[in-house]
């Protein structure tokens, strides 16, 4: 269930700066774990598409609020990546 998540934008589209060709770099954050990981990969999948079929190329990862800054203490790249990043539609106290 996606009782509480949020699709955070980070990378250029975050900066909104948007390249010809550039990715789109996101991340679902999820309170909790998901019991089913094939509703979750369907949930995804049903908004990531028309982003691929309007010649996007989005990337997305799944991670928990603590997982995510845990990891931002050990990978630089990440820990500036977040400095940029913003809700993009979702729970925003999650992402606060």
């Amino acid at each position: 269930e996606l009782s509480r998540a949020a699709v955070v934008v980070v990378g250029g589209l975050a900066r909104d700066e948007l390249c010809p060709y550039g990715d789109v770099d996101l991340v679902v954050l999820c309170e909790r774990a998901f019991a089913d990981d094939a509703r979750l990969a369907e949930w995804m999948r049903g908004w990531l598409n028309p982003m691929w079929d309007a010649g996007l190329t989005p990337s997305a990862t799944v991670q928990s609020p603590d997982g995510w800054l845990d990891a931002a203490l050990v990978d630089l790249d990440l820990a500036t990546a977040l400095l940029d990043a913003r809700c993009l539609v979702g729970d925003e106290a999650l992402w606060a």
